[in-house]
């Protein structure tokens, strides 16, 4: 199970060189307007897309259905809002 973090950023080829430099090593997507490295520790599939600065959107993501399933039965006890996007192919 990893977080997954996508940040709008103002200066994407600056957030490039951040991110690379935190992460010590270069993104496993790039493209013009995307980047994403998927990091084992910390366990994050982390993003960046141009634009106005701010967190765009935090998820879970889980290797295995039977994962996602557990999750499921957690996540709606806990009394707090959530978008249950099971089906979502992210990233």
């Amino acid at each position: 199970m990893k977080l997954h973090v996508s940040m709008k950023v103002t200066d994407f080829q600056r957030a490039i060189g951040f991110y690379s430099d935190l992460f010590n090593r270069p993104p496993v997507v790039l493209k013009d307007d995307y980047a994403k490295w998927d990091v084992d520790d910390p366990a994050v599939n982390f993003v960046v897309e141009p634009g106005e600065a701010r967190l765009d959107h935090l998820g879970i993501q889980v290797e295995t259905a039977s994962e996602l399933d557990a999750l499921a039965e957690r996540i709606p006890g806990s009394g707090q809002p959530f978008v249950d996007v099971a089906k979502a192919h992210c990233c």
